[in-house]
């Protein structure tokens, strides 16, 4: 008999029952060594490419693939959440803002008035201000995104209470949702950071949240068999409800700056 070299178990096929470890050779040729490395880029390649592909063009696919347990083609929900999180905010990063931007008025004041007013709140001028902003958002924002899914996955599951499916089902279902959104904010963010137009830039910004919208309601039609209208309507809700979360998440951010 061979044995398992990581956990002892004697082998009977190419893979280890116990552990899941491939048998092979303790010091690898240098062919053996390049195989393992071109298979492994080729197998994880495959699985980036058909997951990113299905996630933005099928609303809804990856997460009937996962509750009927077709798991190993696709990338775990939580695995292509954190990527597709991480390039959004590196994006964001790179361009130099969160969608919410910063909007600042002062009633009846002259530019020495508003350059007093930010002194007193400890600040040179209006631009060390929007810096200590974006700072914070860009620090902050990320945690509180993560932390917003499980809000998002109770307003699923309140919509979707006469389903079968349990709570944790909707956190899976909502990780798929959000990271789609995390794409299509990154495509816009982009093309807005390029085009630099005002009212591309509107437009722009427009189709995003209605692929947003419409996204989720075509993914909960796909999951939970909702008809079109009441897909609709739920989207509506939901995404009301959602926004007016992440707004009033990203004043909290913004207003010990301010204080």
């Amino acid at each position: 008999f061979e044995f398992c070299k990581n956990c002892v178990p004697a082998l009977q096929y190419k893979f280890c029952a116990a552990c899941g470890q491939k048998n092979g050779p303790l010091y690898q040729s240098l062919r053996e060594l390049v195989n393992e490395i071109g298979g492994e880029i080729s197998n994880l390649d495959g699985r980036i490419v058909n997951s990113l592909r299905y996630l933005f063009s099928s609303p809804g696919f990856l997460a009937k693939e996962y509750f009927e347990g077709r798991r190993v083609a696709w990338l775990s929900p939580t695995r292509l959440y954190l990527a597709i999180s991480v390039l959004y905010f590196a994006v964001i990063a790179f361009t130099g803002g969160i969608d919410s931007d910063v909007q600042l008025s002062i009633n009846e004041s002259t530019d020495e008035e508003a350059l007093a007013e930010f002194q007193r709140m400890g600040f040179a001028n209006t631009v060390e201000f929007l810096e200590a902003v974006d700072e914070a958002k860009a620090t902050w924002m990320p945690r509180v995104m993560f932390i917003l899914i499980p809000i998002f996955a109770a307003l699923v599951y309140a919509a979707q209470r006469k389903s079968n499916l349990q709570y944790p089902q909707h956190f899976i279902f909502s990780i798929h949702v959000q990271t789609a959104w995390f794409g299509a904010f990154i495509l816009s963010g982009l093309l807005e950071y390029w085009i630099e137009n005002g009212l591309v830039d509107v437009l722009i910004v427009g189709l995003s949240y209605v692929y947003a919208l419409v996204y989720l309601a075509l993914a909960l039609q796909r999951v939970y068999g909702e008809n079109p209208g009441r897909g609709v309507i739920q989207s509506l809700l939901i995404g009301g409800i959602y926004g007016t979360a992440t707004m009033v998440a990203v004043s909290l951010i913004i207003v010990p700056i301010v204080i």
